[in-house]
């Protein structure tokens, strides 16, 4: 018992470590995830461009062909008619399209002609060119209409309402799976590996750091305590305060996520949560075999967590990494833990519980006895040669 009152009271001490990354989780983890969260399905909107007309038929078809576009996109009326100053326009996005109707432009549509209009764009702009196929739609309508026997004002029309009904384009992802649809829940417990190992490394490592130092371990050794007891006290109280600091976090997502469609899927978040919570601790384990000294501690937890969350797709998607990123990744426990996010997140509730997500948990929790074992090793070999 007095072991374990012991490393609780070394863990008060960091409680503004705590407090400083459950405030950088708070704030940043609920805002990236906010704002990466893609709540709709939607993934297409037309895109209004700048076009610059020039009207020297000003007849039914060039009229109606313009009050079209207005609706679609916007239209003025440039200062110049020069074409190389209009061309310059174009180069330093003042336009994004020129559009230039000439005098004989009615005559040239009524006779079928569906590139009677003339303009310039940027080189090989996309935009250029959707901008040019959409004239050359409407076009092409009014000559169908024409050639059906209706007249240039029914013609126009019909032509403008084609138009406007195609503007509205809607792109729906049908599959049951939200494959690369990142919810508020993803992404928010994605970004609690980072403060959860931070936490863990640096409060875990500076508890058995100090645990290392000998008037510490003097003191404990007359506490009449067997070693059996002692090592059961000392690694039951680091398994409560990082139970804690665990809970914690999620104690957040819970509060923060109320009335998130996805909710259901928080219980297997948290398993995920528990399998890096023990590789965590394994890795703080690990660490402060190395050294006891805090300072250096927590440098060393700064650049293995961050580095890990680059690799390993807590700040980075791993959609836009590069296979060989990739590679090296597999070999780091985060990997895993953002593969078992992902999982979740594009499963349904039923369909999540299975081998794979087992898997991902399983390799997580393997990493972090491999670091404990590593940590118990070194410790084992600097009692045994007095280091």
């Amino acid at each position: 018992m007095t072991v374990f009152k012991t490393i609780l009271k070394i863990a008060k001490r960091d409680w503004i470590t705590i407090l400083v990354y459950f405030i950088v989780f708070a704030c940043f983890g609920s805002l990236s995830a906010r704002g990466n969260a893609q709540k709709e399905n939607e993934t297409y909107q037309d895109e209004k461009m700048d076009v610059a007309v020039i009207d020297r038929s000003n007849s039914t078809i060039s009229r109606g062909l313009v009050k079209s576009l207005q609706k679609t996109d916007r239209i003025v009326t440039p200062n110049t008619e020069d074409l190389t100053e209009l061309n310059d326009d174009v180069r330093f996005d003042i336009y994004d399209y020129v559009l230039i109707l000439p005098k004989d432009f009615e005559e040239k549509v009524m006779a079928g002609e569906t590139d009677a209009a003339e303009y310039i764009s940027g080189g090989e702009s996309i935009c250029g060119h959707l901008m040019s196929e959409k004239i050359r739609l409407y076009l092409q309508d009014v000559v169908l209409y024409l050639n059906s026997g209706d007249s240039k004002e029914e013609a126009v029309a019909g032509a403008e309402d084609a138009m406007l009904a195609s503007s509205h384009v809607k792109s729906e992802i049908l599959s049951q799976v939200k494959t690369g649809q990142s919810t508020f829940l993803a992404g928010i417990f994605r970004f609690s590996s980072y403060a959860l190992l931070m936490l863990l490394i640096e409060v875990v490592g500076t508890i058995l750091g100090n645990i290392r130092h000998s008037d510490v371990r003097r003191r404990i050794a007359v506490s009449g305590a067997s070693f059996r007891q002692r090592n059961l006290s000392l690694y039951g109280a680091v398994l409560v305060v990082s139970v804690f600091m665990t809970g914690l976090l999620i104690a957040f997502v819970l509060i923060a996520s109320v009335g998130d469609s996805d909710y259901g899927k928080i219980p297997y978040y948290i398993l995920n949560e528990i399998a890096i919570m023990v590789c965590g601790i394994g890795i703080a384990t690990m660490i402060s075999s190395i050294t006891t000294d805090s300072s250096l501690i927590s440098m060393i937890a700064n650049t293995v967590v961050l580095s890990m969350s680059f690799l390993c797709g807590v700040f980075v998607p791993m959609e836009v990494m590069s296979s060989k990123v990739l590679m090296v990744s597999h070999f780091l426990p985060l990997y895993w833990f953002s593969r078992a996010i992902q999982y979740i997140n594009d499963h349904s509730v039923k369909a999540v519980m299975g081998p794979a997500f087992c898997s991902y948990l399983g390799i997580q929790v393997l990493f972090g006895i491999g670091f404990f074992m590593i940590g118990l090793i070194i410790f084992k070999k600097k009692e045994l040669y007095a280091v």
